[in-house]
Protein backbone atom coordinates (compact mmCIF):
# COMPACT_ATOMS: atom_id res chain seq x y z
CA UNK A 1 0.00 0.00 0.00
CA UNK A 2 1.49 3.38 -1.04
CA UNK A 3 1.73 6.31 1.37
CA UNK A 4 -0.60 8.32 -0.89
CA UNK A 5 -3.25 5.59 -0.84
CA UNK A 6 -2.99 5.30 2.93
CA UNK A 7 -3.24 9.09 3.28
CA UNK A 8 -6.41 9.31 1.17
CA UNK A 9 -7.86 6.35 3.04
CA UNK A 10 -7.11 7.94 6.40
CA UNK A 11 -8.71 11.23 5.30
CA UNK A 12 -11.84 9.38 4.16
CA UNK A 13 -12.04 7.37 7.40
CA UNK A 14 -11.55 10.34 9.70
CA UNK A 15 -14.07 12.40 7.68
CA UNK A 16 -16.65 9.61 7.92
CA UNK A 17 -16.25 9.22 11.66
CA UNK A 18 -16.28 12.98 12.26
CA UNK A 19 -19.60 13.14 10.37
CA UNK A 20 -21.00 10.30 12.48
CA UNK A 21 -19.69 11.89 15.66
CA UNK A 22 -21.26 15.27 14.88
CA UNK A 23 -24.54 13.81 13.59
CA UNK A 24 -26.34 14.50 16.91
CA UNK A 25 -26.02 18.23 16.17
CA UNK A 26 -28.02 17.73 12.98
CA UNK A 27 -30.72 15.52 14.51
CA UNK A 28 -31.19 18.01 17.37
CA UNK A 29 -32.40 20.46 14.68
CA UNK A 30 -35.37 18.13 14.19
CA UNK A 31 -36.31 18.06 17.88
CA UNK A 32 -39.83 19.29 17.03
CA UNK A 33 -40.50 15.86 15.46
CA UNK A 34 -40.63 12.54 17.28
CA UNK A 35 -38.02 9.86 16.61
CA UNK A 36 -40.24 7.83 14.22
CA UNK A 37 -40.97 10.91 12.11
CA UNK A 38 -37.26 11.75 11.90
CA UNK A 39 -36.56 8.10 11.04
CA UNK A 40 -39.18 8.32 8.28
CA UNK A 41 -37.43 11.33 6.73
CA UNK A 42 -34.05 9.66 7.10
CA UNK A 43 -35.21 6.68 5.05
CA UNK A 44 -37.13 8.75 2.50
CA UNK A 45 -34.34 11.19 1.63
CA UNK A 46 -31.65 8.52 1.80
CA UNK A 47 -33.64 6.56 -0.79
CA UNK A 48 -33.90 9.66 -3.01
CA UNK A 49 -30.15 10.34 -2.79
CA UNK A 50 -29.30 6.71 -3.47
CA UNK A 51 -31.62 6.67 -6.50
CA UNK A 52 -29.70 9.66 -7.90
CA UNK A 53 -26.39 7.88 -7.25
CA UNK A 54 -27.67 4.72 -8.95
CA UNK A 55 -28.65 6.76 -12.02
CA UNK A 56 -25.26 8.54 -12.10
CA UNK A 57 -23.24 5.35 -11.63
CA UNK A 58 -25.56 3.30 -13.87
CA UNK A 59 -25.81 0.38 -11.46
CA UNK A 60 -29.28 -0.79 -12.49
CA UNK A 61 -27.90 -4.01 -13.96
CA UNK A 62 -25.96 -4.73 -10.76
CA UNK A 63 -29.10 -4.22 -8.68
CA UNK A 64 -31.13 -6.46 -11.01
CA UNK A 65 -28.47 -9.18 -10.73
CA UNK A 66 -28.44 -8.82 -6.94
CA UNK A 67 -32.23 -9.18 -6.72
CA UNK A 68 -32.11 -12.49 -8.66
CA UNK A 69 -29.73 -14.00 -6.09
CA UNK A 70 -31.86 -15.52 -3.30
CA UNK A 71 -28.98 -15.74 -0.83
CA UNK A 72 -28.03 -12.10 -1.31
CA UNK A 73 -31.64 -10.95 -1.06
CA UNK A 74 -32.12 -12.94 2.18
CA UNK A 75 -28.99 -11.40 3.66
CA UNK A 76 -30.03 -7.90 2.59
CA UNK A 77 -33.48 -8.37 4.14
CA UNK A 78 -31.78 -9.19 7.44
CA UNK A 79 -29.23 -6.37 7.13
CA UNK A 80 -32.04 -3.91 6.29
CA UNK A 81 -33.80 -4.88 9.51
CA UNK A 82 -30.62 -4.41 11.55
CA UNK A 83 -29.92 -1.09 9.83
CA UNK A 84 -33.45 0.09 10.64
CA UNK A 85 -32.98 -0.76 14.32
CA UNK A 86 -29.63 1.06 14.41
CA UNK A 87 -30.84 4.17 12.56
CA UNK A 88 -33.99 4.57 14.64
CA UNK A 89 -32.31 3.79 17.96
CA UNK A 90 -29.59 6.38 17.32
CA UNK A 91 -32.27 9.00 16.62
CA UNK A 92 -34.26 7.90 19.67
CA UNK A 93 -31.18 8.26 21.90
CA UNK A 94 -30.63 11.81 20.66
CA UNK A 95 -34.32 12.69 20.90
CA UNK A 96 -34.47 11.51 24.54
CA UNK A 97 -31.18 13.17 25.59
CA UNK A 98 -29.21 9.93 25.80
CA UNK A 99 -26.27 10.79 23.58
CA UNK A 100 -23.91 9.51 26.29
CA UNK A 101 -25.55 6.10 26.02
CA UNK A 102 -25.23 6.21 22.23
CA UNK A 103 -21.51 7.00 22.51
CA UNK A 104 -21.10 4.09 24.94
CA UNK A 105 -22.72 1.79 22.36
CA UNK A 106 -20.24 2.77 19.66
CA UNK A 107 -17.33 2.40 22.09
CA UNK A 108 -18.49 -1.15 22.82
CA UNK A 109 -18.97 -1.92 19.11
CA UNK A 110 -15.34 -2.83 18.18
CA UNK A 111 -15.06 -5.11 21.20
CA UNK A 112 -18.31 -6.83 20.23
CA UNK A 113 -16.94 -7.15 16.68
CA UNK A 114 -13.92 -9.01 18.06
CA UNK A 115 -16.23 -11.31 20.03
CA UNK A 116 -18.35 -12.05 16.94
CA UNK A 117 -15.22 -12.73 14.93
CA UNK A 118 -14.13 -15.27 17.53
CA UNK A 119 -17.52 -16.96 18.00
CA UNK A 120 -18.85 -16.97 14.42
CA UNK A 121 -15.90 -16.50 12.06
CA UNK A 122 -13.57 -18.59 14.26
CA UNK A 123 -10.95 -15.85 14.25
CA UNK A 124 -8.09 -16.10 16.71
CA UNK A 125 -8.53 -14.05 19.88
CA UNK A 126 -5.44 -12.93 21.77
CA UNK A 127 -5.14 -12.86 25.54
CA UNK A 128 -5.25 -9.05 25.50
CA UNK A 129 -8.48 -9.09 23.50
CA UNK A 130 -10.01 -11.48 26.03
CA UNK A 131 -8.99 -9.12 28.83
CA UNK A 132 -10.47 -6.12 26.97
CA UNK A 133 -13.80 -7.88 26.42
CA UNK A 134 -13.89 -8.97 30.07
CA UNK A 135 -13.32 -5.38 31.25
CA UNK A 136 -16.05 -4.11 28.89
CA UNK A 137 -18.44 -6.77 30.22
CA UNK A 138 -17.63 -5.62 33.76
CA UNK A 139 -18.47 -2.04 32.75
CA UNK A 140 -21.88 -3.13 31.43
CA UNK A 141 -22.50 -5.18 34.59
CA UNK A 142 -21.77 -2.11 36.74
CA UNK A 143 -24.31 -0.16 34.69
CA UNK A 144 -26.91 -2.90 35.19
CA UNK A 145 -26.35 -2.95 38.97
CA UNK A 146 -26.33 0.86 39.28
CA UNK A 147 -29.32 1.51 37.02
CA UNK A 148 -31.33 -1.52 38.03
CA UNK A 149 -31.98 -2.44 34.41
CA UNK A 150 -30.02 -3.50 31.32
CA UNK A 151 -28.64 -0.47 29.39
CA UNK A 152 -30.50 -1.54 26.25
CA UNK A 153 -29.70 1.48 24.07
CA UNK A 154 -25.88 1.09 23.99
CA UNK A 155 -26.13 -2.71 23.83
CA UNK A 156 -28.64 -2.73 20.96
CA UNK A 157 -26.64 -0.10 19.05
CA UNK A 158 -23.48 -2.18 19.37
CA UNK A 159 -25.18 -5.51 18.62
CA UNK A 160 -27.20 -4.28 15.62
CA UNK A 161 -24.23 -2.54 13.97
CA UNK A 162 -21.87 -5.46 14.66
CA UNK A 163 -24.21 -8.02 13.12
CA UNK A 164 -24.88 -5.61 10.24
CA UNK A 165 -21.13 -5.41 9.60
CA UNK A 166 -20.83 -9.20 9.84
CA UNK A 167 -23.48 -9.67 7.13
CA UNK A 168 -21.90 -7.05 4.87
CA UNK A 169 -18.50 -8.69 5.35
CA UNK A 170 -19.89 -11.88 3.83
CA UNK A 171 -21.54 -10.14 0.86
CA UNK A 172 -19.50 -9.19 -2.20
CA UNK A 173 -21.73 -6.23 -3.12
CA UNK A 174 -20.60 -2.62 -3.44
CA UNK A 175 -21.88 -0.17 -0.84
CA UNK A 176 -24.12 1.90 -3.15
CA UNK A 177 -25.92 -1.19 -4.45
CA UNK A 178 -26.38 -2.82 -1.05
CA UNK A 179 -27.54 0.43 0.58
CA UNK A 180 -29.96 1.08 -2.28
CA UNK A 181 -31.52 -2.38 -1.90
CA UNK A 182 -31.66 -2.11 1.90
CA UNK A 183 -33.24 1.33 1.77
CA UNK A 184 -35.76 0.13 -0.83
CA UNK A 185 -36.76 -2.67 1.55
CA UNK A 186 -37.36 -0.20 4.40
CA UNK A 187 -38.93 2.53 2.24
CA UNK A 188 -42.50 1.09 2.04
CA UNK A 189 -42.71 1.09 5.86
CA UNK A 190 -41.59 4.73 5.96
CA UNK A 191 -44.14 5.71 3.32
CA UNK A 192 -46.86 3.81 5.20
CA UNK A 193 -46.01 5.72 8.38
CA UNK A 194 -45.90 9.03 6.49
CA UNK A 195 -49.33 8.41 4.97
CA UNK A 196 -51.20 7.18 8.04
CA UNK A 197 -49.39 8.30 11.19
CA UNK A 198 -47.13 11.30 10.57
CA UNK A 199 -48.21 14.54 12.23
CA UNK A 200 -49.24 17.33 9.81
CA UNK A 201 -46.30 19.53 10.83
CA UNK A 202 -43.78 16.81 9.82
CA UNK A 203 -45.33 15.81 6.49
CA UNK A 204 -43.03 16.84 3.58
CA UNK A 205 -45.91 18.58 1.79
CA UNK A 206 -46.55 20.86 4.77
CA UNK A 207 -42.99 21.93 5.53
CA UNK A 208 -41.60 25.38 4.83
CA UNK A 209 -38.75 25.64 2.33
CA UNK A 210 -36.16 25.98 5.11
CA UNK A 211 -37.52 23.02 7.10
CA UNK A 212 -37.83 20.93 3.95
CA UNK A 213 -34.16 21.57 3.12
CA UNK A 214 -33.21 20.58 6.66
CA UNK A 215 -35.08 17.25 6.56
CA UNK A 216 -33.82 16.55 3.02
CA UNK A 217 -30.30 16.84 4.43
CA UNK A 218 -31.02 13.64 6.38
CA UNK A 219 -30.15 11.72 3.22
CA UNK A 220 -26.76 13.41 2.94
CA UNK A 221 -26.04 13.06 6.67
CA UNK A 222 -26.81 9.34 6.40
CA UNK A 223 -25.23 8.35 3.09
CA UNK A 224 -22.12 10.58 2.84
CA UNK A 225 -20.24 9.01 5.79
CA UNK A 226 -21.19 5.51 4.65
CA UNK A 227 -19.70 6.16 1.20
CA UNK A 228 -16.55 7.69 2.71
CA UNK A 229 -16.28 4.68 4.98
CA UNK A 230 -16.46 2.41 1.93
CA UNK A 231 -13.58 4.34 0.29
CA UNK A 232 -11.55 4.08 3.49
CA UNK A 233 -12.22 0.35 3.82
CA UNK A 234 -10.66 -0.24 0.40
CA UNK A 235 -7.56 1.88 1.07
CA UNK A 236 -6.73 1.06 4.70
CA UNK A 237 -5.94 -2.04 6.69
CA UNK A 238 -8.69 -3.25 9.03
CA UNK A 239 -6.57 -2.27 12.02
CA UNK A 240 -6.10 1.30 10.78
CA UNK A 241 -9.80 1.53 10.03
CA UNK A 242 -10.62 0.16 13.46
CA UNK A 243 -8.47 2.75 15.21
CA UNK A 244 -10.24 5.59 13.39
CA UNK A 245 -13.69 4.48 14.56
CA UNK A 246 -13.07 5.80 18.08
CA UNK A 247 -13.32 9.35 16.71
CA UNK A 248 -17.14 9.16 16.44
CA UNK A 249 -18.04 8.06 20.00
CA UNK A 250 -15.43 10.45 21.42
CA UNK A 251 -17.11 13.37 19.64
CA UNK A 252 -20.52 12.14 20.83
CA UNK A 253 -19.24 11.98 24.40
CA UNK A 254 -17.92 15.56 24.21
CA UNK A 255 -21.17 16.82 22.67
CA UNK A 256 -23.25 15.07 25.33
CA UNK A 257 -21.17 16.40 28.21
CA UNK A 258 -20.36 19.94 27.08
CA UNK A 259 -22.97 20.93 24.45
CA UNK A 260 -26.13 19.04 25.45
CA UNK A 261 -25.19 19.12 29.17
CA UNK A 262 -26.26 15.57 29.89
CA UNK A 263 -25.45 14.58 33.49
CA UNK A 264 -22.15 12.70 33.73
CA UNK A 265 -22.67 10.79 36.97
CA UNK A 266 -19.95 8.99 38.93
CA UNK A 267 -21.27 5.61 37.76
CA UNK A 268 -21.16 6.75 34.12
CA UNK A 269 -17.59 7.98 34.59
CA UNK A 270 -16.59 4.61 36.08
CA UNK A 271 -18.28 2.82 33.17
CA UNK A 272 -16.55 4.97 30.55
CA UNK A 273 -13.20 4.67 32.38
CA UNK A 274 -13.47 0.88 32.18
CA UNK A 275 -14.52 0.99 28.51
CA UNK A 276 -11.63 3.35 27.67
CA UNK A 277 -9.24 1.01 29.50
CA UNK A 278 -10.58 -1.93 27.52
CA UNK A 279 -10.20 -0.01 24.26
CA UNK A 280 -6.64 1.04 25.18
CA UNK A 281 -5.74 -2.65 25.62
CA UNK A 282 -7.50 -3.51 22.35
CA UNK A 283 -5.71 -0.75 20.41
CA UNK A 284 -2.33 -1.60 21.92
CA UNK A 285 -2.83 -5.26 21.01
CA UNK A 286 -3.84 -4.33 17.44
CA UNK A 287 -0.79 -2.09 16.98
CA UNK A 288 1.46 -4.79 18.38
CA UNK A 289 0.02 -7.29 15.88
CA UNK A 290 0.65 -4.90 12.98
CA UNK A 291 4.22 -4.31 14.12
CA UNK A 292 4.82 -8.07 14.42
CA UNK A 293 3.53 -8.72 10.89
CA UNK A 294 5.35 -5.83 9.19
CA UNK A 295 8.65 -6.74 7.46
Amino acid sequence: MSHQTAFYGACAAVSAYIMWGLAPLYFKLLAHMNSLEIFMHRILWSAVLLAVLIIITQKWQVIRKTLTNKRQVSCLLLSAGLLSINWWLFIYAIDTDRVLEASLGYYINPLFNALLGYLILKERMTTNQRVAITIASLAVLIQVIALGYIPWIPLLLAISFSFYGLIKKRLSIDSITSLAVETSIILPFALFYAWFYAQPHSHPANLSVNNLLIVMSAGLVTIAPLLLFNVAAKKLTLTSLGLAQFVAPSLMFLLAAFVFHEPVTQIKLITFALIWSALAIYVWDSLKEVTRQSP
